[in-house]
């Protein structure tokens, strides 16, 4: 009674934590909205039992299987609640260090240490169990890798997961050398108490994969039935996979996420001074009007086998002036470009007599339309630095080229060249 007692009571202690981490978890919940914090999945595995009979028995291993479906909420990076529902069987015969004792199983369902004389029945060693298990489940999720900053964003996820269980079990009990079957059992539900070791990978954005494995311990009768006898345990053991699904605003098309991550982008730019504008900009705006697609689908013929340094020709020398690169769905010129700014504004001062143009290009990603604004406003930074520079605004004009396909690499594609008009 004692120990029965003490179950219900770590239920009901369990069921709280979960409750109350719930409720704790309401405040972080906004945070990752934007990072899809409803998932749902299946599951599936083998199961094995351990009560009075054994899945490990005497005649042979009993492997089992389930199958379900799980689906939750994550809080933040380290914790997430789930809910889950499986079905399966697992099967079970009697124990190797019983398997010399002679049990007996009446057909009254009772046990008997012997056979007895006038009454049918089997004995323990010629039984197998087959039991149908229902599982619904709550589960608190840990990733311990989230309480690291260096592996909080990381693909891999390793779980500590309690759970609380409903779970209902029916045994039907068979005799193993003619497979007849001996009787059935009634439904019966039990408390389960246990919990799991889960690791997963983030294939995609949205796919994950895993695998687990936990102990569950249930209350009430014995999931076999058969009665009980020395062996006083009654608990599974479940290990499988885990595939699941992330929903939220990330399941967009990437074009369309990639496309309002730069309308934001451009929202976000400032505009540059009123006293360094000049017509020539005006001259070049309507290449990024949505009409003008030459620009973006395919960008303009040239030579530009080095991506590093585009070569101008004056009358006397070849001047060398290197591209600037730009980061992912950036307008502003890095600290580590910013050097190389300073080299084209010596460059031009040190050649009055030499007029520029600055061409800005962008990667695939995102819509033709937006890169080519994306574009255009690369190289309209580019001659803003270079004015706060000392060069006359009236010897550098600017053109967005769109989008360079002929690049396999999108860091060498955001870029703005210089080169001579």
């Amino acid at each position: 009674m004692k120990e029965k007692k003490y179950n219900i009571n770590y239920a009901y202690a369990l069921l709280a934590l979960l409750l109350l981490t719930g409720m704790s978890g309401r405040a972080v919940a906004q945070e990752f909205k934007k990072t899809s914090p409803w998932y749902v999945g299946l599951r599936g595995g083998v199961p094995f039992g351990i009560s009075t009979f054994s899945s490990f028995g005497a005649d042979k291993t009993h492997v089992g299987i389930d199958a379900g479906v799980y689906g939750g909420y994550r809080f933040n990076p380290v914790l997430s609640i789930e809910a889950s529902a499986l079905w399966g069987k697992v099967g079970l015969s009697d124990q190797d260090c019983c398997i010399d004792k002679g049990y007996w199983l009446g057909v009254d369902g009772v046990r008997y240490n012997t056979s007895v004389a006038g009454m049918n029945g089997y004995a323990y060693a010629d039984i197998k169990s087959s039991v149908f298990m229902q599982h619904y489940g709550l589960h608190l999720n840990v990733n311990l890798l989230g309480l690291f900053a260096s592996t909080r964003q990381s693909r891999w996820s390793v779980s500590l997961s309690p759970a609380l269980y409903a779970i209902g079990t029916k045994a039907t009990l068979k005799s193993i050398s003619d497979n007849a079957e001996i009787g059935k059992g009634s439904n019966n539900w039990h408390l389960g108490l246990g919990g799991d070791l889960m690791a997963e990978y983030r294939v995609t954005r949205h796919l994950s994969v895993g695998i687990y494995s936990g102990l569950t311990y249930l209350t009430g009768k014995q999931m076999d039935g058969v009665p009980e006898y020395l062996h006083k345990d009654n608990m599974l053991w479940q290990s499988g996979i885990r595939i699941g699904w992330q929903f939220g605003k990330g399941s967009k098309s990437g074009k369309k996420t990639a496309t309002k991550q730069q309308q934001s982008v451009q929202q976000s730019v400032p505009q540059e001074p009123q006293k360094v504008k000049s017509p020539i900009i005006k001259e070049v705006t309507p290449a990024v009007k949505p009409d003008v697609q030459s620009d973006c689908a395919e960008p303009q013929t040239e030579n530009r086998a080095e991506v590093n340094a585009v070569q101008t020709k004056t009358i006397n020398s070849v001047i060398t002036f290197p591209a600037i690169y730009f980061d992912f769905n950036s307008l502003e010129i890095s600290n580590e470009q910013l050097p190389k700014v300073k080299q084209i504004a010596e460059i031009l001062i040190s050649n009055p007599q030499i007029k520029v143009e600055l061409k800005g290009w962008c990667d695939t990603s995102g819509s033709h339309k937006a890169n080519a604004k994306i574009s255009l406003q690369r190289a309209v930074e580019l001659r803003y630095q270079l004015i706060k520079h000392g060069v006359a605004g009236n010897r550098i004009t600017v053109k967005g080229m769109g989008s360079d396909t002929t690049l396999s690499d999108p860091a060498k594609a955001r870029r703005v060249e210089t080169t001579n008009k």
